[in-house]
């Protein structure tokens, strides 16, 4: 992409799992298998062929920027950043060609994090999911420590401890031994963990990262069986009203949210018109970058934290899930920046 022109359409994608995601790894490899003495090296390898698969096929489908997403962790975003990325040498063992490291250097990667909360809705007591998209510029320490760290999760017997990797895996080893079940116990943690959309939103005003996050519900999964009328609207609106986003590539969706063939006061009821993002929900190579029906984000701006935000105060002019590139001004028409 081109800095020097201020505002031009580029493709997002907000949702991209790496092999951290546990509940719904097909990348190849676990790296949560049990520790060895060598376990860095075993995986070393394998971590090094989803960076160069992630990375080229980002360059292949024009890719200006990623939501690097895990469940209820950024370990996979940390590794990227900091054992790449942050990494020159690392960097040009992986990607020896130089016009490559540029490109991926103009690549804007964020981390995802991905809930699952505690409201469970429906007849089925369908889980529901929430993401926290904070800026890439924060520092990780100031995430883990600030956000992730001081989360609580309900452990078991009236107590609650902070949402940190060893305890998501003592949890899972204690949830082994309640349930009598064998497996590893970062997967049994992950299956069986929950956290409050409420502390969520608490916890996060309470860090003072605002305006370096963002939060997006998933809206056409489980929460859209919920009908209008019940006992789990208030659910509905509770999470729909915490949301600064909705992900979703329906244009029905899309179109109520921006308060298309509905009232006003109606929108006004989750807080505000808000934008619709999307992704390509990738959790194994083959759909990294490709889309349900090919629906790709595209959103006018650079590809910067900076930048997202303006889909909050222009939600329709801002932000367009289609398959081609909206339309592009000719040069003459576009604003350049000044040197």
């Amino acid at each position: 992409m081109n800095k020097s022109i201020g505002s031009t359409w580029g493709k997002w994608d907000f949702h991209v799992h790496t092999p951290y995601s546990i509940l719904n790894n097909n990348f190849g490899f676990n790296p949560f298998e049990p520790e060895e003495d060598n376990y860095e090296n075993n995986h070393e390898k394998e971590f090094d062929t989803y960076v160069k698969t992630l990375f080229n096929k980002a360059i292949e489908n024009n890719i200006v920027a990623i939501g690097i997403t895990d469940y209820f962790t950024i370990e996979g975003y940390k590794r990227i950043k900091e054992k790449y990325l942050n990494c020159p040498e690392k960097l040009k063992e992986c990607f020896p060609d130089e016009k490559t490291r540029n490109k991926i250097k103009d690549i804007y990667v964020f981390p995802n994090i991905e809930f699952r909360i505690e409201d469970f809705v429906g007849k089925n007591a369908n889980s529901v999911n929430y993401h926290v998209i904070f800026s890439g510029d924060l520092s990780i320490k100031l995430i883990e420590e600030n956000f992730l760290h001081s989360l609580q999760f309900e452990f078991g017997n009236n107590t609650t401890r902070p949402l940190t990797m060893n305890n998501i895996k003592l949890f899972g080893e204690s949830t082994k031994k309640v349930k009598g079940i064998s497996g590893n116990p970062y997967l049994i943690g992950f299956e069986n963990i929950t956290v409050s959309s409420d502390k969520i939103c608490n916890k996060i005003k309470e860090s003072d990262l605002r305006p370096n996050f963002l939060v997006a519900i998933p809206v056409d999964e489980n929460l859209s069986k919920i009908p209008w009328t019940g006992r789990d609207y208030t659910t509905r609106r509770k999470l729909y009203y915490q949301a600064d986003c909705y992900m979703t590539s329906s244009p029905a969706t899309k179109n109520w949210a921006l308060a298309k063939n509905e009232e006003q006061s109606r929108i006004e009821e989750f807080g505000s018109i808000k934008p619709c993002i999307w992704g390509s929900d990738a959790h194994d190579y083959d759909t990294m970058f490709n889309p349900a029906k090919q629906r790709h984000c595209w959103i006018k701006a650079q590809p910067s934290f900076e930048g997202l935000l303006q889909i909050l105060y222009e939600p329709e002019t801002r932000v367009v899930i289609q398959e081609e590139m909206p339309f592009i001004k000719d040069n003459h028409q576009l604003i350049k920046r000044k040197h």
